[in-house]
């Protein structure tokens, strides 16, 4: 599929979607996983949204809020 804007989210679907044959039906639940846990932390993202300091935000988010181990944040 081709993209066309500059959502994320609407890129990373695409994706997604075209990995469905190639990998297992787990692979692609874990990607969906912290797709949905960006989600909840930021909505709304762009490409350009993407920095440094939002990604250091981030993994504060799975620390503090989501109590996720750094094996799982690192993933």
């Amino acid at each position: 599929p081709e993209f066309n804007g500059n959502s994320f989210y609407e890129f990373v679907s695409n994706e997604i979607e075209s990995l469905k044959p190639k990998f297992s039906f787990y692979t692609i639940k874990t990607l969906k996983s912290h797709i949905t846990k960006l989600q909840n932390f930021s909505p709304q993202l762009s490409f350009s949204d993407i920095t440094i300091p939002f990604l250091k935000s981030f993994d504060n988010y799975m620390i503090t809020s989501l109590k996720n181990c750094e094996n799982t944040r690192s993933r």
